[in-house]
């Protein structure tokens, strides 16, 4: 009984004990919930001021990004701008160094050129994006101006420092057959001091970065006249000593060293002898000299200029063995030169230039030196060679041949040497027996007259001989033309008109008559072309009639006919016109002027009757050139850039 009492009790126990766990717990379920529901509360508020302050804050972050955004853009404008006015300020800046200019008492040749790169810079600016600007126009003028002084410069400096070489160091250097011994570069005078030197080069190599390659004739003409006054000394030299020889012997004391007067006691060379030592030393000194000139610049010497040089040569073509003597050793002398002058502009002249630069620097002392050894042969070789020049190419566009400016080149050259020539001319009797006949105070200008009249009847017998191979009547005409024009421009520019006027009044009249006739021919020809063109811009049309903006179909396909017609002939003609060739501008801009007098007007009268009429949905398939854009296409005739 007691047992049973105990469970129940300790059951009851129990029982009470979970209901008060069970009463805690919902309590405890009960604050959860409240709490639940609290945070719920504070979450919701949480969010929806979350959300307004998003609300808010959104359009200050955009603003604020878009400020970022416009400060950016601002300072990277104000850089731009900074960059730009920089180039509207070069002028102004550099004014005073460009005005100096460089040099001794101007500005240093550094900041000379820093000066330069500026306005060159700037130059570029404005020509890509603002190429209407005032300031280009500025910046440009002072560019040039500053690359004309710089021009200048380069030629200052050279002249600074022409001093020929004397006739002492020069016979020196012939004794010398190794070119390049030690012994033989002590000789050799400085030409160009280092200082000096950089400064051409410096010079010379911002001039060909820029455009500017005028130095580089400077530099040939310059040095060339040093190199041809060298020899002038040589040979002047050469006349006072054998002046004062004894029955035509040399007493120079230069020569002795290496060539022994003929009347030294002791072991004297004969004649021949003494002759065959300088024909030897002149042919192995030609032979570099020709190899030479032919590896850099593609000239030569040629066989039959030095044939005089052959040991076979017995010497008839001079009246004594001093003159030989002299004459051989200009030869040699003008081969050391050539190395001296080739050695010097190394540095100064870039590789790809050197050949033009050498042979204008060796042409007039080599052809001084070539028309000493031929006399009057080489004048009638060449009017033998015009005679007959094989070459049979033509310039594909008819403009002047090379052999015509080749013969003017060479018949001023002769003017330097007039009375020279004459004195030889007159030795022919078939020009003293003309000489005569004219009317001169001055022989030597007759007969050097005389002889360009010769030169010049065979040039154009040559000429009009090789116009026949033009299969175009044009063309033939038109190369003639320009032959005729070159020869006349060339003749009234220098003093060959007066000589040749001596020897024929009426030389001028024939050349102007010729152009005349020429232009004649081309206008004719070219009058064809235009015939079938003419023929689709005529106005007085009876198979059209303009009733207000209506035509008939009839009507409208004949109106596209002939603009689409025009088209056509003005490309076809353009495009042939454009491979003729007039060098002369002012002949150039006649034919033109001719062209447009015989188009223009007759176009202009079509175009303004009949542009405006409505034939057709797509005008500009039709109508492509306005007047004055067909007045452009012939202001690009006889332009094969254009």
């Amino acid at each position: 009984m007691n047992l049973i009492e105990e469970k129940k009790l300790e059951i009851s126990n129990k029982l009470e004990k979970e209901q008060a766990n069970l009463t805690l717990l919902q309590e405890r379920l009960s604050k959860s919930a409240q709490i639940t529901k609290g945070i719920g509360s504070i979450l919701n508020t949480f969010e929806q001021r979350l959300s307004r302050l998003e609300d808010t804050m959104l359009p200050v972050y955009n603003d604020t990004e878009n400020l970022q955004k416009a400060q950016y853009n601002i300072d990277r404008t104000l850089q731009l701008l900074d960059n730009v006015i920089g180039y509207y300020k070069v002028s102004g800046e550099v004014e005073n160094v460009i005005e100096r200019g460089p040099g001794e008492g101007g500005i240093d040749l550094h900041t000379y050129i820093d000066a330069l790169n500026r306005l060159a810079t700037a130059q570029k600016y404005f020509e890509k994006n603002i190429p209407q600007s005032v300031e280009l126009i500025n910046v440009s003028s002072f560019f040039h101006k500053g690359s004309d002084k710089l021009n200048a410069e380069f030629k200052t400096i050279l002249d600074k420092y022409n001093t020929p070489i004397l006739p002492v160091v020069l016979l020196d250097l012939i004794n010398f057959d190794d070119p390049t011994s030690s012994k033989e570069m002590k000789i050799i005078p400085k030409q160009i001091p280092d200082d000096a030197k950089t400064q051409l080069i410096k010079i010379a190599s911002w001039l060909l970065d820029n455009g500017r390659d005028e130095y580089l004739t400077v530099y040939g003409k310059v040095r060339g006249g040093v190199l041809q006054k060298s020899l002038t000394l040589l040979r002047n030299h050469q006349k006072s000593v054998s002046g004062g020889s004894v029955h035509g012997t040399t007493s120079s004391p230069m020569l002795k060293p290496k060539f022994p007067n003929r009347h030294e006691a002791v072991r004297k060379p004969s004649t021949r002898r003494l002759q065959h030592v300088f024909e030897k030393k002149a042919n192995r000194m030609l032979l570099k000299a020709s190899q030479t000139l032919e590896h850099s610049t593609g000239l030569t010497l040629g066989t039959r200029r030095a044939s005089h040089l052959d040991t076979s040569y017995t010497g008839e073509e001079y009246d004594n063995e001093q003159e030989m003597e002299n004459y051989l050793v200009c030869v040699i002398a003008l081969h050391r030169l050539m190395q001296i002058e080739q050695i010097l502009m190394k540095d100064i002249i870039t590789s790809a230039h050197q050949p033009r630069v050498f042979e204008l620097i060796v042409r007039e002392a080599m052809d001084t030196i070539v028309q000493d050894g031929e006399g009057s042969k080489a004048l009638e070789d060449f009017i033998e060679s015009i005679r007959s020049d094989s070459v049979t190419q033509l310039p594909t566009d008819g403009t002047v041949h090379e052999m015509t400016s080749n013969v003017i080149m060479f018949l001023e050259q002769l003017l330097d040497y007039t009375d020279t020539i004459g004195t030889v001319l007159e030795q022919d009797p078939n020009y003293s027996r003309q000489l005569g006949k004219l009317k001169s105070n001055d022989q030597n200008k007759a007969l050097l007259g005389l002889y360009i009249k010769k030169v010049l009847v065979q040039l154009n017998h040559t000429l009009i001989s090789k116009s026949e191979q033009y299969s175009d009547s044009a063309l033939k005409a038109l190369f003639r033309l320009n032959n005729n024009n070159y020869v006349l421009k060339s003749l009234q520019r220098s003093t060959l008109m007066e000589l040749y006027l001596i020897s024929e009044p009426n030389c001028e009249e024939y050349y102007y008559s010729s152009i005349q006739e020429h232009k004649k021919n081309i206008f004719t020809k070219v009058k064809q072309y235009w015939t079938k063109l003419l023929n689709y811009i005529g106005c007085d049309d009876p198979s059209i009639h303009l009733q207000g903006d209506r035509l008939k179909d009839k009507e409208r396909a004949f109106l596209k006919e002939k603009f689409a017609g025009f088209n056509k002939e003005i490309e076809e003609i353009s495009k042939v016109q454009r491979g003729y060739s007039i060098p002369d501008i002012e002949l150039r801009e006649s034919i033109k002027r001719d062209n447009k007098e015989l188009i223009i007007p007759r176009y202009h009268a079509f175009y303004n009757m009949y542009a405006g009429v409505q034939f057709t949905k797509n005008p500009e398939k039709y109508i492509k050139h306005k007047p004055d854009e067909v007045s452009a296409i012939i202001d690009r005739f006889f332009d094969v850039a254009a």
